[in-house]
């Protein structure tokens, strides 16, 4: 028969391993590097918000980095109050300046190069004309930026420079695709 110390010292083995093989789960998600298309959750409700995260491009393109706002589409009712935070894709024909931008946002990108290959590449912007530039039946997308990006990894910050209080309970994500330039 085990006598008790022996019976403490395999649960205590047991609830450590269990301990550290979560905890190296946990790590390597945080560590884990995203590739185009992808989505992530980002809230915008309250300021300083920050999205930090790597991504790895694999092949040179034009990327668009945009905010899906969500709404959900069995309530039509919803629908127009997410359009209604987002603004309209309107330009105006003399200016080429979006009519209604929607809820205020000021956003900064930042995107660095992480790769071995020795090559710099520092990306900062601020903005905050941020236009509705597409719908897709689930959510309105607000373009931040388009950006040819070589193969290579990349640290990328976003950051929500002003609360924008309204956009409390919208789902709202930052995505990366491919952008759509036209034929």
């Amino acid at each position: 028969m085990l006598k008790s110390y022996k019976v403490l010292r395999i649960i205590k083995t047991f609830w450590m391993g269990t301990l550290f093989f979560f905890s190296m789960i946990a790590c390597a998600e945080q560590t884990r590097i995203l590739k185009p298309p992808f989505e992530m959750p980002f809230s915008l409700d309250k300021g300083d918000e920050v999205a930090e995260f790597e991504i790895r491009i694999v092949e040179k393109q034009t990327y668009t980095f945009g905010l899906g706002f969500h709404f959900n589409r069995k309530d039509p009712n919803d629908s127009w109050r997410v359009l209604r935070l987002v603004g309209t894709s309107t330009k105006n024909s003399h200016t080429g300046e979006y009519v209604d931008l929607g809820e205020p946002l000021k956003l900064r990108l930042q995107i660095k190069s992480i790769g071995e290959d020795g090559l710099s590449f520092d990306f900062d912007k601020n903005e905050s004309k941020i236009g509705n530039y597409a719908a897709d039946g689930k959510s309105f997308d607000k373009k931040i930026t388009n950006i040819l990006l070589a193969p290579g990894t990349y640290k990328v910050r976003l950051t929500n420079l002003m609360a924008a209080p309204a956009m409390q309970g919208t789902p709202i994500t930052i995505h990366l695709r491919r952008a759509y330039l036209g034929k």
